[in-house]
């Protein structure tokens, strides 16, 4: 027995109604809900949906849907984790590897040849763009019809990657005006995390863009 229109509607609003905000999520518990409700009523023809909703509604114990929230945010929290690492890994494979050894000579010599005010006021430049890319795609999500918890989760690498800028930016910004040059260990360490910084918002980009394409194409009704 398929459920219609409407009753599928009634079961979009309970689901709403217990805090489940994101369209990805009502999807996936609607679509439980309808197969257990729907074995419920072949099992009994006189229940309706309004009658065994609250009996189906009973087997998720007293915490309701959170565990099925905590299981697919941890699923979706791996499988981001999991896309990034391949997306960074990629920038070292050809040919993207001569762009890669390209934009760690030119960070190097950065450190070597100009002076370290000049390099912080650089890296300060990456951060604007970084910063503002990451503000712009949050507006992006944001304006969405529905909001997916698809997007909004996002790699733990990122939090990695903005603490080794914030690092960076202090040690600079320590040394800037110190009249002693800076080690050869020095300049390779900065250079190395500027680096893998850059490498690494790279990645982060491509999952964005990739997780976009693929939020189109699996929930439509959120873009419309």
């Amino acid at each position: 027995m398929s459920l219609t229109k409407q009753e599928i509607d009634y079961l979009f609003e309970f689901v709403r109604k217990k805090n489940i905000h994101f369209y990805d999520l009502q999807l996936e518990i609607v679509d439980h809900l309808a197969m257990l409700i729907e074995e419920k009523m072949e099992e009994d023809n006189v229940l309706t949906v309004q009658t065994a909703l609250p009996i189906v509604y009973l087997k998720f114990g007293i915490f309701g849907f959170a565990h099925i929230v905590q299981q697919k945010q941890r699923a979706l929290e791996k499988a981001s984790n999991l896309n990034f690492w391949q997306m960074f890994k990629i920038q070292f494979n050809w040919p993207n590897l001569l762009r890669s050894v390209c934009l760690f000579a030119v960070t190097y010599s950065a450190f070597t040849i100009l002076q370290l005010k000049v390099c912080a006021y650089l890296i300060l430049v990456l951060v604007i763009i970084g910063v503002s890319y990451t503000v712009l795609n949050t507006l992006r999500i944001k304006k969405l019809k529905k909001q997916l918890l698809f997007l909004n989760t996002l790699p733990f690498a990122n939090i990695g990657f903005s603490l080794a800028v914030q690092i960076t930016i202090n040690m600079c910004f320590n040394n800037m005006y110190s009249v002693i040059e800076l080690q050869q260990w020095q300049i390779f360490l900065y250079s190395t995390i500027i680096f893998l910084t850059v490498m690494g918002s790279i990645a982060l980009k491509n999952v964005n863009d990739n997780l976009w394409l693929q939020a189109k194409q699996h929930y439509p009704a959120a873009f419309v």
